[in-house]
């Protein structure tokens, strides 16, 4: 947004949406809606990114500024921390409160917020802070005029850093799996399970999450310095892009999850051969782009041959102790009736195996849009039939009869992302792949990937309280606007980026895209592509000689403390097994706290091949 004409009523009106009816002007109304911490940080992170004053931190304006003041004495004698704790304590006191709304109504109709808006929650020093802010000469002051008070400035500033110490664990459950939670931590993380559940998984916070959404953080960006660097364990997201946060379970019998030491990831690069004639010029497309065309993939996937594999490869590494964790296959690996089938059949082969640990899937898929209604109340599609995804799917998901039986979409089997961005092949590209006859050939020709796209939304997965994953497609990891800025202010401990692509070797645009995620915020990145697609990208350059190891190169890994590693899949081999370790590290936000160490860094351990005991295709 950033209008630094605008009053302080006029902007919080834009990111809170304040009703004509609601006495906003009151403190005793703004100290009861900053009541819930993520309200406050919401609330504070809208003003400091309107005004860009959180420079004041690192940069004051003069020696006795009172930034640096209001940090080093507290609040009324209090420190930050004291008060933080003081705070989340109170809102463990609402147990009783919580207790009477549950038995009183049903727990998807529970009003929670006569539960977490509560003055009483908010500790008396912080409740004279808001007041103090949120007054009626500063509401009718300009942005341009708060930013260059300093006293303003402080107090947004500290009440930010409170509630973001405050909300350490939400959305996490940060407690030691191995102790028994308090009472009042049990209270804290079921309001804020709660509140997600209340906002569709897109919000810790009260206010709309199409004007602002607050949601739990992983790493904090240390290097520059921005809006994201104050914060450990919140993130402020607005704008066009939608973020959901999802959690899911562990259950493996593995001691190494006990410990968070050892994650296990098994690629599938998946189609092991790609053939031309699965590409193929789009006709009458719904809108025709200046000197160009569109052009469409079908994904062919042979699943009884995949599914053969897979145990196959699950088999073997198990018999080498390393119990898979995650599946990953590529971009565009299956259609959505193919990947339904394979997981039912996966679901089938684990409880055969008695596999006692069951792997999360993350796999691209070609999908059919969502229809929308017309006037006449019939269904009818997108104009673009196709969409392009990934989707992840937790054990519980496709271990769940009822699910696969009945879900005719991606949604409802996994956690779903749309490809934000489409693949623009131009001739060169064209000649790389060998796809002339099929595409066409003129020097001039663009052909553009004709799939549907949809509102900007990333979906961010955590592994009960040890790492956050999400997922990029392709021209994504390229192209990272918008979502980028969501993904910065998250900061996953992991990114998979599923890409239909070359060899991913240093050198290429994969490499240089992944470095800049693992710089800022932080996260790991696994970059994914067919054999497939990797043994057709042959440039056709003069004296380029085809390195067998090259085109083999089907996956890329990227992390902030090992730095990059290719791996390469043996030749007459199906798989890559890459074990990673667990690093716990401490950070420092630019207002100089510590998350004692809490940060997670997924590195490189090491990574081998693993040949399925099956036939019938040639690798």
């Amino acid at each position: 947004m950033k209008n630094k004409g605008l009053t302080l009523l006029e902007t919080l009106a834009l990111y809170v949406g304040l009703d004509s009816k609601t006495k906003f002007h009151t403190k005793k109304y703004w100290v009861q809606f900053l009541s819930w911490p993520p309200n406050s940080f919401a609330v504070s992170a809208a003003i400091l990114s309107e005004t860009g004053a959180y420079l004041k931190l690192i940069s004051p304006t003069t020696s006795n500024c009172s930034v640096s003041s209001i940090y080093a004495n507290g609040v009324e004698g209090r420190t930050l921390q004291n008060l933080a704790i003081a705070w989340k304590a109170n809102i463990g006191k609402q147990e009783n409160a919580l207790d009477e709304s549950i038995c009183e109504c049903a727990f998807s109709e529970l009003n929670i917020e006569s539960i977490i808006l509560d003055k009483k929650i908010v500790p008396i020093p912080i409740r004279n802070l808001i007041s103090s802010i949120f007054t009626s000469e500063n509401f009718s002051k300009t942005m341009a005029d708060l930013s260059n008070d300093d006293e303003f400035i402080s107090k947004v500033l500290f009440l930010l850093s409170v509630s973001d110490e405050c909300c350490a664990g939400f959305g996490v459950d940060s407690a030691n799996t191995n102790e028994v939670a308090s009472k009042c931590d049990e209270v804290v993380l079921t309001l804020v399970d709660i509140m997600l559940r209340t906002t569709s998984r897109r919000s810790l916070s009260t206010i709309c999450p199409s004007r602002v959404s607050v949601l739990p953080k992983s790493l904090t960006p240390t290097l520059g310095i921005s809006l994201h660097s104050l914060s450990h364990h919140l993130a402020f997201i607005s704008g066009e892009v939608t973020a959901f946060w999802n959690d899911i379970g562990i259950d493996s019998a593995s001691p190494d999850h006990n410990s968070k030491s050892h994650l296990n990831i098994l690629i599938i690069p998946y189609p092991y051969n790609v053939h031309s004639n699965q590409f193929e010029l789009k006709e009458n497309a719904p809108h025709t782009p200046v000197g160009a065309k569109y052009f469409k993939y079908t994904p062919q996937p042979d699943i009884e041959f995949l599914i053969k594999v897979t145990k196959s490869l699950l088999i073997k590494a198990q018999a080498a102790s390393n119990f898979v964790d995650i599946i990953v296959f590529p971009e565009a690996t299956f259609r959505t009736d193919s990947i339904q089938s394979y997981l039912r059949q996966l679901n089938d082969a684990l409880e055969f195996m008695n596999i006692p640990h069951k792997p999360v899937v993350i796999a691209g898929v070609i999908d059919k849009p969502i229809t929308i209604q017309n006037n006449s109340s019939k269904n009818i599609p997108r104009n673009f039939e196709e969409r392009n995804c990934s989707v992840l799917v937790p054990p519980h998901r496709y271990e769940n009869h009822g699910i696969m039986s009945k879900s005719f979409s991606l949604d409802g089997i996994g956690y779903e992302q749309v490809k934000h961005h489409r693949w623009q092949l131009d001739q060169d590209q064209v000649r790389t792949y060998d796809l002339g006859l099929e595409l066409g050939g003129a020097p001039n020709d663009l052909l553009w990937e004709g799939i549907s796209l949809e509102d900007r939304r990333v979906v961010f997965t955590q592994w009960e309280n040890w790492f956050s994953v999400c997922t990029l497609i392709c021209e994504d990891l390229a192209r990272q606007e918008p979502v980028s800025r969501a993904i910065r202010a998250v900061g996953p401990n992991l990114i998979v980026a599923l890409l239909f692509d070359g060899p991913q070797k240093k050198f290429r645009w994969p490499g240089r895209h992944a470095t800049t995620l693992s710089e800022e915020p932080g996260s790991s990145v696994l970059t994914v592509t067919s054999l497939g697609m990797s043994k057709r990208s042959i440039p056709k350059i003069s004296g380029f000689v085809l390195d067998e190891i090259t085109s083999r190169t089907i996956a890329l890994w990227r992390d902030k403390l090992e730095g990059e590693k290719e791996l390469v899949l043996d030749d007459g081999s199906h798989a890559i097994i890459l074990e990673l370790k667990s690093n716990f590290c401490e950070q420092i936000s630019a207002d100089c706290r510590s998350d004692n160490g809490g940060s997670v860094f997924l590195t490189y351990k090491r990574h081998f091949s693993l040949t399925a005991e099956s036939e019938g295709t040639i690798l």
